[in-house]
């Protein structure tokens, strides 16, 4: 395609700015006999998959290597990534799980097939709060049609979806061109200079797009229209997301002298309590957005909730036991020889807990009384709970796997008609290891964190939307509304306390709700 000569030229002419040029080829493992044995040809595993690891590779290793001897700028405005074929699906996936390190992305006849999973990307970008990237792609009506997808099909998708979700982006689709960069190359000149238009200018994108409301409606509440989530306040947007956050609200990094933020809960009031996990307290978060100490030695809590009395719920990991605090810190004893990993409380301060070493569900009733709930083996791993807004359901982590169980609350607080009722996005990882907690609204929408960002399920069991994490090359592990009106969705990555405000309210053990039904 000529990369290095075109680009020389437009340097030279100062239509582009100068730059370094990282070209990368696929790793091919050499067998211990190249005579008589075939080498492993790494070029799908390493391109095709959808997984972050070819990003890691990029901006852990080679980037930081090429660095040592380039001075290279840190503003992602100033990093493109490219690539072709199987290498398109690389560049476009390094720029998706990065985009704090690059804004500008061109790929030419995407196997956006399913080689890997990238079939599946399209919808990601309808589904997700949309990045800050540039991109141009290209294909002909004459690419692949194969077991595996159809190239063209596949790239209108994606070109489809780019354009639902706003992005500022570029399609060319050449009639009767085959698998080929043929035309890409005659035209590569001004390829780049529609991707680097208005440089330095940092990349934004486009206007939401707002869903119109029918005459004779009104624009707020209901189970949502044409499939989207409910948005109680505002106008309802074509992107999910948005139905959440605002355009134009971003995460809040909440300072302190905490050092490894964990699990996080709110109180009545809307303070927040977070447990920091190396130094073995708790913190709380008040009105003013400022953590203070609110308990020493903790006893290893790795587990919060607020509770319908006022007090703080925890599970210690050091004592193997559930305990409150009132709002002296004065701690109470509530049971003892526990292996909990998370807890939930209902009104009437029945006490539900995972046990993944028994790998079971335990009830403590509001009279002390212990008794498993469930232990069917279906769940291989009971991590992370959370009871629905009206406390009809109780929804349940399996850490193996990428489906949440859901059972009815019977009368006596037992749990029946369990099932695998909810599908996270997982990036291929296909399990919820990373979802320690999980965030319910009044709508009775369920917040996780994945490798994704954070997903949210309706209560239909459909993952309707995933938000972009504080910082990206990590993951949300605990997520709680707090606030003084439970509008604020605080998230913990790499230890660290954000906060975002949203158009949602949180749900509360003390103030259970019938939530609107969901949309079809």
């Amino acid at each position: 395609m000529r990369v290095p000569v075109v680009l020389d030229n437009l340097i030279a002419k100062g239509e582009l700015p100068a730059m370094a040029v990282i070209f990368v080829n696929p790793g091919n493992l050499a067998p211990v006999k190249p005579e008589t044995q075939l080498a492993r040809f790494s070029r799908d595993w390493e391109y095709d998959d959808v997984r972050p690891n070819f990003s890691r590779f990029l901006v852990d290793e080679l980037i930081p290597e090429v660095a040592k001897k380039v001075n290279l700028s840190a503003n992602p405005d100033d990093h493109a990534i490219g690539g072709t074929s199987t290498g398109a699906v690389g560049a476009f996936m390094a720029a998706w799980y990065r985009p704090d390190v690059f804004h500008r992305v061109l790929y030419f006849i995407g196997t956006f097939v399913d080689m890997r999973g990238a079939n599946q990307v399209p919808f990601w970008l309808r589904k997700t709060e949309p990045r800050p990237l540039r991109i141009f792609l290209q294909d002909g009506t004459a690419d692949i049609d194969s077991y595996a997808g159809n190239w063209p099909l596949q790239n209108q998708s994606m070109d489809a979806a780019m354009n639902f979700s706003g992005y500022d982006h570029k399609f060319a689709l050449y009639p009767g061109e085959a698998h080929s960069t043929r035309l890409a190359s005659e035209v590569m000149p001004d390829i780049l200079r529609w991707l680097w238009r208005g440089y330095p200018a940092p990349i934004s994108q486009n206007a939401p797009a707002v869903v119109p409301t029918p005459p004779g409606r009104g624009g707020r509440g209901g189970a949502g229209r044409a499939g989207l989530p409910v948005a109680p306040r505002g106008p309802v947007y074509r992107q999910p997301a948005y139905n959440v956050v605002t355009p134009d609200t971003q995460w809040e990094a909440i300072a302190g002298d905490y050092t490894a933020a964990a699990a996080t809960a709110a109180n009545q009031a809307g303070d927040v309590f977070f447990a920091d996990a190396k130094s073995n307290r708790l913190y709380k978060v008040g009105t003013d957005g400022k953590p203070a100490v609110f308990k020493q030695n903790a006893g290893g809590a790795k587990a919060l909730r607020g509770g319908p009395d006022g007090r703080l719920y925890a599970i210690q990991a050091t004592g193997r036991r559930i305990v409150s605090w009132g709002a002296d810190g004065a701690e109470k004893v509530v049971a003892s020889n526990v292996d909990g990993f998370d807890l939930a409380i209902t009104q009437s301060g029945n006490i539900y807990f995972t046990d993944p070493v028994h790998k079971t569900v335990v009830l403590i009733d509001a009279k002390g009384q212990r008794r498993t709930v469930y232990s069917g083996g279906g769940i291989e791993a009971p991590t992370a709970l959370a009871l629905t807004p009206d406390h009809a359901f109780l929804n349940v982590n399996d850490a193996k796997t990428r489906e949440p169980w859901s059972f009815r609350v019977a009368a006596d607080g037992s749990l029946e008609h369990g099932a695998p009722f909810f599908r996270m996005e997982t990036s291929e990882q296909n399990r919820l290891d990373t979802a320690q907690e999980i965030a319910v609204d009044n709508s009775g929408n369920m917040y996780r964190g994945t490798i994704m960002g954070i997903e949210m399920e309706s209560a239909s069991g459909r993952m309707d939307m995933i938000l972009n994490p504080p910082k990206y090359g990590s993951v949300v592990s605990h997520v709680a509304f707090g606030g003084p009106d439970r509008d604020w969705l605080y998230a913990v990555e790499d230890g660290k306390l954000y906060r975002r405000q949203t158009k949602r309210k949180g749900a509360a053990s003390w103030e259970p709700v019938k939530p609107p039904q969901p949309s079809l």
